[in-house]
């Protein structure tokens, strides 16, 4: 392994263990084996949990189990547990299936070192850090439009997070010829800025508005003293990183499961 790998997979197994995390209403909970990730609602993303230690199938059983009690107890209806493999757990899957969890999502983990990324801009694209709440709402109808699902789930958390916590997250729009295109925000998790929500529209695909917002990105966690920038990427986003310089971290996978019938 690299000392640029090993500094990453250092940084990424501290992630939670900042004095404030940038998700307003999350709690981190840091363990020795894993880490919690405890918000007020009831979706399985406010219960979430991630190794950080590797260890038998066995033990992973173990804990899964003990974890299903204990989040009953705390009154939760669901929650989810992700898989890196930062560290190393081969053979989880049917672990996770054995125990009623479902894999709801696969993505990569991709990764650079804020030192090394160059990242053009262009001409033609004008970014705006969102700072009202019209700037919001366009944030909100693009990704509505992409993705084809509803966006409003986002008010409760980052629009207060983009307005309370700007040193921690920030969210821009790209606009091209005028018109807003594209939208993408970052938070600080220490000294790892983890992107998320890059979304453009299809019209104003392959016009660089992707690259600017990761730009403005890059420059927001530099300006902070991060030193790496990460991202959960779908397969488009995974080929522009890629083109950029991004390494490849692993497979994610989050797993979900509703406790009522445990």
């Amino acid at each position: 392994m690299n000392s640029e790998k090993k500094e990453f997979e250092e940084a990424f197994l501290k992630l939670f263990e900042v004095s404030e995390v940038p998700d307003l209403g999350m709690q981190a909970e840091v363990m020795d084996c894993f880490d919690r990730y405890v918000g007020e609602g009831n979706e399985p993303c406010f219960y979430s949990l991630r190794w950080k230690k590797p260890m038998s199938t066995d033990a992973a059983g173990d804990h899964i189990d003990t974890e299903k009690k204990i989040a009953l107890e705390r009154g939760r209806v669901s929650m989810e547990w992700k898989s890196y493999d930062i560290p190393s757990m081969p053979n989880l899957d049917d672990v996770f299936l054995s125990r009623g969890f479902i894999m709801k999502r696969k993505m990569q983990l991709m990764y650079i070192s804020v030192a090394k990324l160059k990242v053009p801009g262009s001409p033609r694209v004008d970014c705006r850090q969102i700072e009202t709440e019209d700037q919001f709402e366009e944030l909100l109808s693009i990704g509505k439009e992409v993705f084809e699902e509803d966006m409003t789930w986002l008010k409760n958390g980052l629009r207060h997070e983009i307005f309370q916590k700007k040193n921690l997250v920030r969210a821009y729009l790209a606009y091209v010829d005028g018109k807003a295109a594209s939208t993408s925000w970052i938070k600080l998790f220490g000294n790892v800025g983890f992107l998320f929500g890059g979304s453009t529209r299809l019209e104003f695909r392959g016009q660089g508005a992707y690259r600017s917002l990761l730009r403005e990105r890059h420059q927001f966690a530099k300006e902070q003293g991060a030193s790496f920038l990460m991202a959960e990427c779908t397969p488009f986003s995974q080929i522009i990183l890629e083109s950029l310089g991004f390494l490849q971290g692993g497979v994610i996978k989050q797993w979900v499961t509703h406790l009522d019938s445990f």
